[in-house]
């Protein structure tokens, strides 16, 4: 098991942004099936290898990445190197910050999440939401639809490491 925690957003740049996104191996297939993975590869997403694989299954995910050597070190493929020891536990952390900035508030409190993810969270965004309205609270932030925004698409995508499908805004 991982944790991770963020004490002070001012540490949020240098601590949980920088974290890419990670996918188990056996999960990996069905994705790329189903045309799910886009922008992902083996530079800006973790693959993590749960169990011993063959070199002829080496052979063949070489072949899907379009790389010459796919190998696996330490649990991860390629011989990526993490950027911190809990990276996949600070990416999920990642998530749950994008995701709860949808209220619209900051939030003043701590939360403790086991297993979180984009649908657990949203729900969690949800119910907050209606308390913060049945409150009488109106959102912090204002969002003007027809002003220009802030950064363009090419901008976002060098700041997170996300790549599509996880691109969650439109252009």
């Amino acid at each position: 098991n991982q944790y991770a925690r963020l004490d002070r957003m001012e540490d949020f740049a240098e601590q949980i942004a920088p974290c890419r996104t990670f996918v188990f191996l056996h999960e990996l297939e069905p994705l790329i099936n189903n045309n799910l993975i886009k922008g992902g590869d083996l530079d800006n997403a973790i693959v993590i290898v749960e169990n011993r694989i063959s070199d002829e299954e080496l052979d063949r995910l070489s072949k899907i990445f379009d790389k010459r050597d796919v190998q696996v070190n330490e649990g991860y493929l390629n011989n990526l190197r993490l950027r911190f020891p809990n990276e996949p536990s600070r990416h999920k952390l990642l998530d749950m910050i994008g995701d709860l900035a949808l209220i619209g508030q900051r939030i003043r409190g701590r939360i403790v999440a086991y297993k979180p993810g984009h649908a657990a969270n949203t729900e969690f965004a949800k119910m907050i939401r209606k308390e913060i309205k049945r409150g009488g609270t109106r959102p912090m932030f204002r969002i003007d639809p027809a002003a220009k925004p802030l950064y363009d698409i090419n901008q976002i995508k060098r700041l997170l490491p996300h790549r599509p499908p996880f691109c969650w805004w439109t252009r």
